[in-house]
């Protein structure tokens, strides 16, 4: 969702959640994520035809996505932020700047890589792009945030972020029911 927001989620094994007394609040995830969510059980061929429709949905600019942004700390947001407005001259809308910034900044060049050769991107050799993320790396690096942890920062915050977000639209049976699950799980 934060690399390409024109996303459908498939929720597949709906028949499995349900059998464990799962619930999933399929349309409060929709609101949440702010992307199409789709209730699958793609073994009993329930709910595939949803899936075109979100994504004829996306395409034919029925559903206007606005995903769930990741609040990272505060100094990792603002260096993220400082060098988005470059990106997006570079980027034309073919990825989210903001997800090419953080990559920039926790030096994944592997991936920044691997998006010019499949989008046609020229990220690295832009002289002012360049010189912004080393100048925003280097206040980061002041504050004691190299690549590793900033890497670690986004994990954690994309973690707690994720663990809110299942609190909020994830319901289970009661704990006796849990309880005897868990134990065949095991087995």
């Amino acid at each position: 969702i934060e690399i390409f927001p024109k996303t459908v989620v498939c929720l597949n094994l709906m028949d499995e959640a349900k059998l464990r007394n799962i619930t999933i609040d399929v349309k409060k995830l929709e609101k949440i994520l702010g992307v199409p969510v789709v209730a699958v059980s793609a073994k009993q061929n329930k709910g595939l035809k949803n899936i075109l429709e979100k994504v004829d949905l996306l395409t034919s600019k029925k559903f206007i996505p606005s995903p769930i942004k990741i609040d990272y700390p505060e100094p990792i947001t603002k260096a993220i932020d400082n060098i988005v407005p470059v990106l997006k001259n570079i980027l034309n809308e073919k990825i989210s700047p903001g997800f090419i910034a953080l990559k920039l900044l926790e030096e994944d060049y592997e991936f920044i890589k691997s998006v010019e050769n499949n989008l046609s991107v020229n990220i690295t050799s832009n002289q002012e792009l360049t010189e912004l993320v080393n100048s925003e790396r280097n206040k980061l690096l002041d504050i004691g945030l190299d690549s590793e942890r900033i890497k670690d920062r986004v994990v954690s915050h994309i973690y707690l972020t994720s663990e809110k977000i299942c609190n909020q639209t994830i319901s289970f049976g009661t704990d006796k029911y849990r309880m005897r699950q868990l134990k065949i799980d095991k087995i």
